[in-house]
Parts: C-alpha cells; structure tokens; sequence
C-alpha cells in the first residue's frame, strides 16, 4: 500500500485519471523495474522533466505519479504524454513516443531541509504501479 501525503498526481490528461483511493490501493509491482528517467529537476525553479512508461507492455502507462521523501504527492500537476522521440529511437519503439512529462513541484508546501523525489508509473492495464529507479535529492532552504 501506498502512504499518500498530499493530493497531486501527474496524470495523463488523455486516460483514466486516478483519484487518491485508487491510487492508494495499487500494488507495487517489484519486477521489472519502472521504465522511465528524470532527465532534470531544477529546484530554483522546481520544474522536473522526465519521461516513463509501462516496462511490461512498452507502451504510455496509465498515470504517472511523483513521490516526495517516499510519500505520494497529489497536489500539483502537470503534463504527461508531451513527444519525446528520443525516447522512442533509443528503444527501438514507436509506441514510447508519447511519454514525456513535465511538472512543477510545490516547493512552498515542503518543509527545509533535505528532500528527495522519484516517479510512479501505473501500469497500462491499472492493476498496479512501478517505481522508476531513479531518485533526485534536493534541499529547500529555511
């Protein structure tokens, strides 16, 4: 089960967005690793690019979500599905062009001190989630 601290998600705008319940109530799915990378996160700014997908069907996932310090964070949003044809050449499938994504993190709701962020990527089919093996910290100054 998922510990959700705040409401925000990245949902992908053109599938089934999730509410915090389902959400919650996913189960992690271990193996394979999440398929996915945050390609920047620039915390003067608090913008994080990245991109992710489902590692088992290759395709957009479902919704994609941003973890902070472990916990979900559902209160902002953002984009996902932008182009990334990178993505999409480096492996070797055109169904992984659509699964950029770009948010802002709420840097104003994090306490100071040390923090980290990591994307969840809900499976194509929604029966559970992947964590993409990539972990960003940052500090928020008092």
């Amino acid at each position: 089960m998922l510990r959700i601290a705040r409401t925000f998600a990245i949902q992908m705008e053109s599938n089934t967005k999730l509410d915090r319940e389902q959400l919650a109530a996913l189960p992690r799915i271990e193996s394979p690793e999440g398929l996915g990378w945050i390609d920047d996160f620039e915390a003067r700014t608090a913008l994080l690019h990245g991109w992710a997908a489902d590692p088992v069907t290759e395709s957009p996932a479902r919704s994609v979500f941003v973890l902070v310090d472990g916990k979900v964070a559902l209160e902002f949003s953002g984009t996902y599905g932008t182009a990334r044809p990178d993505v999409a050449a480096y492996h070797k499938n055109k169904a992984l062009t659509a699964v950029g994504l770009v948010t802002r993190v709420p840097m104003r709701t994090l306490a100071p001190g040390g923090h980290s962020l990591q994307l969840g990527v809900v499976s194509s089919d929604g029966k559970g989630y992947y964590l993409v093996p990539v972990t960003v910290e940052f500090f928020v100054s008092g």
